[in-house]
């Protein structure tokens, strides 16, 4: 098995990248192009990189898709530790302050590793801080990235071609 390479950020606001990077284990430079960030005036970044959409976009470009994770799975330990990619939120500013993070091991002590790419180690929190930055703010949001077929790519493209058509 190939070591789990954990990808940092390069900048204050692209957790984004570093998750995406981490999650499916591709450079930096890879998820960053494929979520075409780039820094913005004012830390713009996060509510226009940073939101689902374009983190889901990103995954189609980098030829995966996802399966979504509801809380109740993650607290159970029911996902792929270093693959969930989940949007955190600050209880003090839960719109403007959220944070996306991989999910490492879940301990035996209802307590779990998160990647918050700051650094190359996990940050160790309790179940009930878990669920109160998932429960924070909105959107409350964790997936596992997988490698899709040809046909769920070109299904998925269709909805994103169609949603930029409506919207």
């Amino acid at each position: 098995m190939n070591e789990l390479k954990i990808i940092t950020m390069q900048h204050q606001t692209d957790c984004e990248v570093a998750a995406i990077a981490t999650a499916l284990q591709i450079s930096y430079d890879e998820a960053k192009s494929a979520l075409r960030w780039q820094t913005l005036p004012f830390n713009a970044n996060n509510p226009i990189y940073g939101n689902p959409y374009n983190l889901y976009i990103a995954l189609i470009n980098l030829k995966h898709w996802k399966s979504n994770k509801t809380l109740t799975q993650l607290l159970k330990g029911d996902y792929i530790p270093y693959k969930t990619i989940v949007l955190l939120h600050d209880p003090k500013s839960p719109i403007m302050k959220q944070h996306w993070v991989v999910l490492g091991n879940r301990l035996s002590n209802k307590q779990y590793e998160i990647y918050f790419g700051n650094d190359e180690l996990p940050e160790i929190v309790s179940d009930t801080t878990l669920k109160g930055y998932f429960l924070a703010g909105w959107p409350n949001c964790a997936f596992e990235p997988y490698k899709a077929s040809v046909y769920r790519l070109m299904w998925e493209k269709i909805k994103v071609w169609l949603c930029d058509k409506l919207y």
